[in-house]
Formats: structure tokens, sequence, C-alpha cells
């Protein structure tokens, strides 16, 4: 994932947020308390930031949606010094190679993306319970 610097710059609302997200960083302040990642270009972030609770979710190397629990982030249009800063440890953790990403194979979507349409249409005539088998395949590079 090429997610970096430049995509969150353009959500926040001054430079001067930006230099507390990057304060908050160096004084070790942003925590990540979870990540989730299913599809290849796919990520949620949750953590806190100097105590204030706060999530990320990126897409296709870009920004999605963004919380924070501040009062800054509930007053004002964009991304707040917490969400940022927690954008920045994850970027940081990234580049360290100490953040997981988790890749999925296009055959693995293609299988359950019709599982989940054939779901939603009802095309499962009972509610007896379906067997799916998934497979793990680990390869380090």
């Amino acid at each position: 994932m090429s997610f970096n610097i430049e995509a969150i710059k353009k959500y926040m609302y001054s430079a001067k947020v930006y230099d507390e997200a990057c304060a908050y960083v160096e004084a070790g302040q942003a925590d990540i308390i979870r990540t989730r990642s299913f599809w290849k270009s796919e990520a949620s972030i949750e953590g806190k930031v100097d105590g204030t609770a706060c999530k990320l979710s990126v897409s296709n190397d870009d920004v999605a949606s963004f919380s924070c629990t501040c009062e800054a982030f509930k007053n004002k249009r964009g991304m707040c010094a917490h969400i940022g800063a927690l954008a920045l440890a994850y970027i940081k953790k990234n580049e360290l190679g100490q953040q997981s990403v988790v890749y999925t194979s296009g055959e693995a979507k293609r299988i359950v993306s019709m599982y989940l349409k054939k779901a939603e249409k009802g095309n499962y005539a009972d509610d007896r319970a379906m067997d799916v088998e998934l497979q793990c395949r680990v390869e380090l590079k």
C-alpha cells in the first residue's frame, strides 16, 4: 500500500495541524490499537492519540473516512491532529516493516463476492449452514 503523507496532508485543515500531528508521533503519543485489512487496497486503523480515540479508513491508497472524539474534529471540517498522528504512525510502521498488511488474492475476493451476492439476493433456499473452506498461504518476499 502506497498510502503516504501527501495523501493525508490534503485532508488536514491547516499546516499547524500537521505540525501538531507530527509532534504527537515524535512524543510517542500515537498508539495504534487495531488494524483491519481484508482487500489489498483497504485498511481500517483504530487508535488513541494523547488519550483521544480516533479511526481512519484507507481505500485505494487514499483516505476513505475518519473520525475522532475531540472537540476540534466536531467543530471543524477536515482531519484533526489526532487523526493525522494516527495516520502518520501507521505510515511510519509500514515503512519500518512493523505493520502487517493483508493481501487477498483475486480468486479469494471473487469467491467471497460471489457468495455475498447470492446471499444478498436470497438464492439460498434454506437456512442450513454452508461449509466454506478457506486455505491460507503465506508468502514472504
